[in-house]
């Protein structure tokens, strides 16, 4: 399923995005990959543990 999400989002280089359920990272990572160095991930989780 991550891969239809990255395709509905459609990350742009140089984008900034917010993962409000990084979790262990799954998405965020995908996303980095298609926005490159210039782009931004904010990554927030309820979920203390996910964050550690």
């Amino acid at each position: 399923m991550s891969r239809e999400v990255i395709e509905v989002l459609a990350p742009v280089e140089g984008g900034t995005y917010v993962d409000a359920t990084v979790g262990l990272g799954g998405h965020s990572e995908m996303i980095l990959e298609k926005i490159g160095e210039q782009g931004r991930v904010v990554g927030i989780d309820r979920d203390d543990e996910a964050l550690a």
